[in-house]
């Protein structure tokens, strides 16, 4: 929840930031580097007249200069240097503005369809099935409830930020400790099924040797491929 919101804000302050341009610079700077763009590769020159149309650089000044007793009015032209550059600094803005708010819409169109259910569920089916911790005929009903009811989808995401800024070896880690907390919390004490592998702070606490952690090192694409690690 505090994910979209936050991709949300972000859009959101890339279109009113382009809106205050928009209201300060006038109608012409809504397209303004889509205009020059096309003008440019169009005709030779004129995307020179449309910076000159926004930030001209020679213009009219009217002043009075006092004479014997009375004030003369003057018109001439005015030259507007800095106007040279202001027509690239705007530019290079709208261009970064451009940029920004392209790809915030598309990383958040794109992780917004990875936290569809269906995905969710292959995806850490797939990583479990690559761990030797899932069994399919008596581990799919724990699987729903497990990627539905206890992970969702924050928790799914949060495990994709894990394995981005750390690892993929960390995030599987991650999972499987997850995956085994949930199964030993949930088990059915009259289960005929073995219970899984404790986590070691369990199993330190009961006194019995310390399970490994994890026996494979999954890339974790959701593909269900996996790279054996010696223990």
């Amino acid at each position: 929840m505090i994910w979209g919101v936050t991709k949300i804000l972000y859009i959101l302050g890339n279109a009113l930031q382009i809106y205050s341009l928009y209201s300060f610079m006038g109608q012409e700077y809504l397209l303004y580097g889509a205009k020059y763009l096309r003008e440019t590769f169009q005709c030779e020159g004129s995307s020179r007249n449309l910076q000159l149309l926004m930030f001209p650089l020679v213009t009219m000044c009217d002043f009075e200069i006092r004479s014997f007793a009375k004030n003369i009015p003057y018109s001439v032209q005015c030259n507007l240097p800095i106007n040279i550059y202001n027509a690239k600094i705007f530019l290079v803005v709208w261009y970064w503005l451009a940029l920004t708010a392209s790809l915030n819409m598309l990383v958040f169109a794109y992780q917004s369809v990875q936290l569809l259910p269906k995905l969710r569920f292959n995806c850490i089916r797939n990583v479990l099935k690559s761990l030797d911790i899932y069994d399919v005929k008596t581990d799919k009903k724990s699987l729903d409830n497990f990627v539905f009811d206890y992970l969702r989808a924050d928790g799914y995401l949060t495990l994709k930020m894990i394995e981005k800024n750390s690892s993929q070896i960390t995030s599987a880690m991650v999972l499987q400790r997850l995956w085994t907390e949930y199964k030993y919390d949930t088990e059915d004490p009259t289960s005929s099924h073995p219970s899984p592998a404790l986590p070691s702070w369990r199993s330190r606490a009961s006194g019995s040797p310390a399970a490994p952690l994890y026996r494979r090192s999954p890339h974790l694409h959701c593909n269900g491929h996996a790279t054996v690690l010696p223990l």
